[in-house]
Parts: structure tokens; sequence; C-alpha cells
């Protein structure tokens, strides 16, 4: 998000580490990333329509509802209406949005990292990139699975 959707980076990290380190100390637990998900998949997915502005603001929504929501004991109501299958399903949707982009990224004849048109050689390297990345997801999806003792039936 922050190279396609051009956000400072110090402000992206210094605001996440600060409210991410706040969190964890007050509750003593680490904070999934769920609720942002959908905004960070629209956001890369749509950059031209999803400014800079647009994300602050979906953040700063975002705070406030599930604020409200866990003030007033709502999270849990809610969350009973939301079974697996519609959490895996919202889950698919959001890999495939990330799927396509990357896919588009690959692809397209400018070199993703430094931005400069490229050529021939450039393209090469976008999809040599692809690959090597997709490979060390499934490395570490293999590895997780593994690390948590599930045999191929319990799948």
């Amino acid at each position: 998000m922050i190279l396609i959707n051009k956000l400072s980076p110090t402000t992206v990290f210094l605001a996440f580490g600060l409210f991410y380190l706040m969190t964890g100390f007050y509750y003593r637990l680490p904070v999934p990333l769920q609720p942002l998900k959908a905004v960070g998949a629209i956001a890369i997915a749509y950059p031209g329509q999803v400014t800079e502005p647009v994300i602050g603001a979906a953040g700063m929504i975002f705070g406030c509802i599930l604020l409200l929501l866990s003030l007033t004991g709502m999270v849990d109501r809610i969350a009973r209406l939301f079974t697996q299958p519609v959490v895996r399903g919202i889950q698919l949707a959001l890999g495939l949005i990330f799927l396509k982009k990357g896919i588009e990224l690959i692809v397209t004849q400018k070199l993703f990292l430094s931005g400069a048109t490229g050529n021939y050689s450039q393209y090469h390297t976008n999809l040599i990139l692809g690959f090597l990345v997709f490979a060390m997801v499934l490395a570490v999806l293999q590895r997780t699975t593994d690390s948590a003792g599930l045999e191929p039936q319990d799948q």
C-alpha cells in the first residue's frame, strides 16, 4: 500500500507501531490485522480512487466503530452472526483481489520495485520475482501446516 498508494512510510509505520504497542501492553496479547485487510485490498486494487485521505478516514472510522462495539459489548453478538464460512469467503475474496493485482504487477512492462519503464529483460525480472515470491509463500504455508502437526487427512 505504501508504494502503490504513495503513502508516507514513516507515518504509516510509526502510527501502526505505536498503536500496536499500546494495544499489546493494555490487552497483553497481539492484535490481528483483519479489520483493515478489506481497505488494504481495495486500496491496492484501485489506487486511483482510494487516495491517502480515504485510507486515513477508513482507519479512523474503523477504529471508532470497533471501539464503540467493544465498549458496548456488541462485538460478541455481531461475531455470532459471522460464521466460519462467511469469514472464509471474505478472506478468499480479498485473497483473489491481491492475486489479481499481483499478476497485474508481474505482467506489466515496468519494473515495480523501481518504477522505471521496462524493457524485455525487466519484464523477465518481474516474472522471476513473481515466481520466487510465490514459491516462498508455498514454502511458508507448507512449513506452517507441518509445524501445526496436521496430518494430510486433517486438513
